[in-house]
């Protein structure tokens, strides 16, 4: 691969989005569309971002080398070419011409530079840094070994060359590129906003199809407006994309039905009178929901304990009676639909599946008083930590209720707005608490890096030498080999399995509601669930 080359890659594309709350009115001209959000908008920085409402936002007002297109292939966005050394471990991007800023500035290769400096840089606390890891430098720079980030594997040669140099060669450079992390900031602009850059539509910039125009920072309605300055504005059909934020599903449900909203989520219970409406969608999703430990606190530094908390919950009930069949039961941290195993041609979650990760209610009182006995205890209390939408709640009770089966064990939930417990997640702040993702790209890495140790989100605070050589051999060593490679993260999966770091749950699919006179919304598996560039209102 010495040649200039169009990358267009197949990419299963999602992050799970449950969507849902505040009111604004319809539009009467048609022509704008009303959609939800379940949790209130974080940030615009794009180095920042941790949660799915956020990075829904930001894939829509800004763009990176690559995006994710139709029939989940990725594309060539701002980006022309790509030209990728003997070795793979040098890429060069050529900018198109006419990129720029919603102020007008030219978008060049060194407002990349910048972004990706961002994003590795520790200050900012990006939990997409380990994305990074296979490019020179980022791990010396994101652990604060370094802090010349000019070391950093990625130049630029001129205004529009981009060089990008790897620790070793990487295949799928293209799918993890479409990530909001990967996308260029303007460092005059971020500058001048300082410590405000990101926080409201008007300390923001985009390169992409939609301005941010509305959020304050803290309310609950915001709109996407077409940005003139786009480069393929031309291709961009909806004028205007509303939010707001719904956390209750009656609330979201009644606007639906009302009008006011063009598109929500649904509870169990709202399912079973939905099914038979023809709006009504099933959205897969590339996703894993579990319950993450945190191995400093109480008896949770024992894998006994983590084994037994695993054992004793029931999945297939929790799929059933929860989510009402809107899922499917978990075997592997990996979710199915991601990857196949080149060597048996099955699903990752099939090829990889150990016993670790079933229901065994007797096993799983074994191990618990074992645990308790050698902590010279005789009964523990721990705080699962959880959203609090109706879902979040309805799924912490759940689990409440499974693990009190176990004696000497009482479970307190806790509920949180997603922006606060997003916090206290990150700083470790939790004894359980329950949480989800969605991969950045369709590849095992995209979930098995979040637990190599030190990772941003590994914050549970495990550790584990073998898992860690499974991920790096994955990297290096195998990166060329697609059987030993996958043989690795098969590995690196199991080591999760057994060691319990977090209990998977389940693999989620969105049950919802649809406006049949939208039309174009493009979904996607893996990153941003929707694209909304080439919707229209009828």
């Amino acid at each position: 691969m010495n040649k200039f080359v169009k990358q267009s890659v197949l990419f299963s594309a999602t992050v799970f989005a449950t969507l849902g709350a505040a009111t604004v009115a319809a539009h009467a001209d048609g022509k704008t569309i009303n959609w939800t959000q379940a949790s209130d908008l974080m940030t615009l920085d794009s180095s920042r971002a941790a949660d799915v409402a956020s990075g829904q936002v930001i894939s829509q007002a800004g763009q990176g080398l690559y995006r994710m297109g139709k029939d989940g292939k990725v594309e060539l966005a701002d980006a022309v070419s790509a030209k990728v050394s003997g070795d793979g471990k040098t890429w060069t991007f050529k900018l198109r011409d006419g990129l720029k800023w919603s102020n007008g500035d030219p978008v060049t290769a060194a407002d990349y530079v910048y972004g990706w400096q961002r994003t590795v840089d520790p200050a900012n606390q990006s939990t997409s840094a380990s994305l990074m890891s296979n490019m020179v430098g980022a791990t010396d720079l994101n652990s604060g070994k370094s802090t010349d980030f000019d070391t950093l594997g990625v130049k630029a040669l001129d205004e529009q060359t981009l060089q990008v140099s790897l620790n070793a060669p990487e295949p799928i450079l293209p799918q993890v590129l479409v990530g909001t992390a990967f996308y260029p900031q303007n460092k005059a602009f971020v500058e001048k906003a300082g410590s405000k850059f990101g926080t409201t539509a008007e300390e923001t910039l985009s390169n992409g199809p939609f301005v941010v125009k509305g959020w304050t920072g803290s309310n609950k309605t915001y709109s996407l407006e077409k940005n003139p300055d786009y480069v393929d504005a031309k291709l961009v059909k909806p004028d205007e994309v509303t939010f707001q934020t719904v956390t209750d599903s009656t609330t979201g449900y009644n606007l639906y039905n009302s009008g006011k909203v063009d598109f929500t989520t649904l509870t169990a219970t709202q399912v079973k009178t939905a099914k038979s409406n023809k709006n009504f969608r099933e959205l897969k999703n590339a996703r894993t929901q579990y319950m993450a430990l945190n191995v400093t606190r109480s008896v949770l530094g024992d894998k006994n304990a983590r084994q037994a908390l695993q054992y004793a919950v029931n999945k297939e009930q929790m799929v059933s009676r929860v989510v009402t069949g809107s899922g499917t039961n978990s075997t592997t941290f990996t979710p199915k639909g991601v990857a196949t195993d080149p060597r048996t041609g099955k699903d990752f979650t099939s090829a990889y599946a150990t016993d670790y990760t079933t229901y065994n209610k007797v096993k799983a009182q074994k191990l618990w008083s074992k645990a308790l006995k050698d902590a010279h205890k005789q009964s523990v209390k721990l705080t699962l930590l959880t959203d609090e939408d109706d879902l979040s709640k309805n799924q912490a009770q759940f689990l409440q209720s499974q693990l009190q089966e176990l004696k000497g064990l009482k479970v307190t939930v806790k509920t949180e707005p997603k922006p606060a417990r997003v916090k206290q997640m990150l700083s470790s702040d939790f004894d359980l608490v329950l949480t989800g993702w969605g991969g950045e790209y369709a590849d095992p890495l995209s979930y098995l890096g979040l637990w190599t140790t030190g990772t941003k989100m590994d914050f549970g605070k495990w550790s584990n030498k073998a898992y860690d050589k499974a991920v790096s051999d994955a990297q290096t060593t195998d990166v060329q080999d697609k059987e030993k490679r996958m043989a690795d993260l098969g590995a690196a999966d199991k080591v999760l399995q057994e060691d319990v770091p977090a209990v998977t749950l389940y693999y989620p699919a969105s049950a919802t509601l649809m406006n049949s006179k939208v039309k174009g919304v493009q979904v996607n598996t893996v990153g941003s669930m929707f694209d909304f560039t080439r919707a229209v209102k009828k």
